[in-house]
């Protein structure tokens, strides 16, 4: 990780407001550069410093600001939709917040971040401990 990596979001709900406002991103060389959603409701609108913009326009703004990782904060029946879109962009590494498996070519990494699996930890512990 010795080099600045610029990254695209989908999915300017809570989830994905919070993780544009997150400082430690770019301190740590990961560039959200783009935001977008499919909610007309949502674009145009100024998040962070980025303007949301349309997710049909994914495939041109990946190549133009160099994204190479995509980040998925949709709702769930809408996450496959958005890894097909960052796939056909040409992305190759997905970071999927979304509660919602997806299937993508074997060529594309996807890690998950299931939040609902750290909650289960915490509790399986205190299971143990708690009598």
């Amino acid at each position: 990780i010795d080099k600045e990596w610029n990254c695209a979001l989908i999915g300017v709900g809570n989830l994905g407001k919070a993780l544009l406002s997150h400082r430690e991103f770019r301190e740590r060389r990961f560039h959200i550069v783009a935001a977008f959603d499919s909610d007309p409701f949502k674009i145009g609108e100024k998040v962070m410093g980025l303007e949301v913009t349309d997710s049909n326009k994914i495939k041109e703004t990946v190549a133009a600001l160099n994204v190479r990782i995509g980040i998925i904060t949709t709702p769930p029946e809408r996450t496959q939709r958005a890894a097909n879109q960052f796939v056909e962009a040409g992305l190759k590494a997905l970071l999927n917040y979304a509660p919602a498996r997806i299937s993508v070519p074997d060529d594309v990494h996807v890690e998950y971040v299931d939040f609902l699996h750290h909650f289960y930890s915490l509790a399986f512990n205190l299971s143990g401990r708690v009598r």
